[in-house]
C-alpha cells in the first residue's frame, strides 16, 4: 500500500521502537555498573582492614 501522507502513528511507533530499546539498554548498562561499583567499594573495605 503507497501513502502520500505518514499519519502521526508512524513516528509514535518509531519513538517507542527507538526509545524501549535505548531506555532497556540503559537501566541493564547502569546496573552492571552499580554491580561493578559496590564490589570495588567492598575490595577497598576488605583491604583497609587487613591493612
Amino acid at each position: 500500500m503507497v501513502r502520500e501522507a505518514l499519519s502521526q502513528w508512524d513516528y509514535v511507533i518509531a519513538a517507542y521502537a527507538i526509545a524501549i530499546p535505548a531506555i532497556a539498554a540503559l537501566l541493564i548498562f547502569s546496573w552492571l555498573r552499580m554491580r561493578r561499583a559496590e564490589r570495588a567499594r567492598d575490595e577497598a573495605r576488605q583491604k583497609g582492614r587487613k591493612g
